[in-house]
């Protein structure tokens, strides 16, 4: 998308404000801060000798001098490439150029809004699993690609698979249009016939938890009782000590009773802040941009062991960086890797189910505390409109898939 980007002031005068030009940038006159996670950050736009306008945000923990010297090296392999680098040629593993080139550019891309990454990051895993081993040309060739798609839409639905080709068109195709390796798209225009499946684990009427199983679980979680399951000393194989898989345990057990107490989604748990956190450990913040409907919401915390839980952490980190950081690092601000966290959540609730005796936990995972709660909330007559407001969705999606409607135990109590 071509941007008009104004140039602004400088020197501290009131200079006319001017498109930029083709080679022109705004390093210059960008105002660098400072960035919590460290030294410094600076937003800048250049306009390429082609007329698109590309936005940049440049860290470094360097002097101000420093970090605008770098902006203008970027800036200079910018215009000499059109933005793109031209080393890649249809030889070359489909799979490789994702890794490398692909996903780097949508993680650095700062208009969009991690939620949007992941899709992005999710879609083009999808698409290497399928594709990754061919050759760029070969992987697009239209009979290998549609096949590809059609693979996709019976393991992973339609609508994933329509998705899967929109991203890469316009981050794998276009850009290697863009940098020579491609002369042109070899799917444009082709329509493909996929099967179609509907697969979602989002079952109508979302599956919870019933309030005497929610009170078991949560009980579990603010015991000991997950420690049952930690190596015993002199077992531990592989490159993680002992300590460090005691921090990702403690670290997993600790994410998901916050979930349990407050239907956080596992995104939104997992790259929380001690600034969104009440300073009284009693709240917390979802913000527009972490929240995936892009609701921002002030959420309770429910229950005060959940509260002292976070007074805990809060005062073992100081109140720095976010507050489950990945586990096997030192570092506050290291989000925890979103795979690895999943197969911990995984494991967890399977234990949970077997100690706790809770069939659905074997194979439902972080969204059932958003259904368990709003299902208690609805009975203790809580309106819609207000759980809608505390989960972020709009009352009538609440009122679809977060609402479980099997838990007949009161209904039966009253006519027994």
């Amino acid at each position: 998308m071509i941007v008009g980007t104004i140039v602004g002031t400088q020197n501290g005068a009131n200079m006319p404000r001017e498109r930029l030009q083709p080679g022109q940038d705004t390093i210059d006159s960008a105002h660098i801060k400072e960035d919590p996670r460290g030294g410094y950050r600076m937003k800048w736009s250049i306009r390429l000798p082609d007329g698109i306008t590309l936005r940049r945000d440049t860290r470094g923990s360097v002097t101000k001098g420093e970090l605008r010297a770098k902006a203008h090296r970027q800036a200079e392999e910018l215009k000499a490439t059109c933005g793109l680098k031209s080393n890649w040629s249809g030889s070359d593993l489909f799979g490789g150029y994702i890794k490398s080139e692909v996903l780097p550019s949508i993680e650095e891309n700062a208009r969009l809004r991690p939620s949007t990454r992941e899709r992005y990051a999710l879609c083009l895993s999808i698409a290497t699993e399928a594709l990754g081993g061919y050759p760029i040309a070969d992987a697009l060739r239209a009979g290998t690609f549609g096949k590809a798609l059609c693979l996709i839409a019976e393991k992973h639905g339609t609508a994933t698979a329509r998705q899967v080709r929109k991203v890469v068109n316009k981050w794998v195709i276009q850009p290697l249009i863009m940098c020579g390796a491609l002369n042109s798209n070899p799917i444009a225009g082709i329509s493909f016939d996929l099967p179609e499946n509907k697969a979602s684990n989002k079952p109508q009427g979302g599956q919870g938890l019933s309030e005497n199983e929610w009170g078991k679980a949560l009980d579990w979680l603010l015991s000991d009782g997950w420690k049952s399951a930690m190596p015993k000393d002199g077992s531990i194989r592989g490159k993680y000590s002992r300590q460090q898989l005691v921090n990702a345990q403690r670290a997993i057990v600790e994410l998901t009773a916050l979930q349990a107490v407050t239907g956080l989604r596992i995104g939104e748990a997992r790259t929380l802040t001690w600034d969104k956190v009440s300073k009284s450990c009693d709240s917390v913040e979802v913000t527009n941009e972490a929240s995936k409907t892009h609701r921002g919401r002030i959420v309770p915390v429910l229950d005060s062991r959940v509260i002292s839980l976070l007074e805990n952490r809060r005062a073992e980190s100081s109140g720095v960086g976010l507050v489950f950081p990945a586990p096997a690092t030192d570092n506050p601000w290291r989000e925890w890797d979103k795979s690895n966290c999943s197969k911990a959540v995984r494991t967890l609730y399977r234990q949970i189910a077997s100690d706790c005796d809770i069939e659905l936990l074997q194979t439902a995972r972080s969204h059932v505390w958003r259904a368990t709660l709003h299902t208690i909330a609805r009975d203790r007559g809580v309106p819609i409109e207000i759980r809608a407001a505390l989960f972020g969705h709009d009352p009538e999606t609440a009122r679809r898939y977060y609402t479980d409607t099997r838990d007949v135990s009161g209904v039966i109590d009253l006519f027994s």
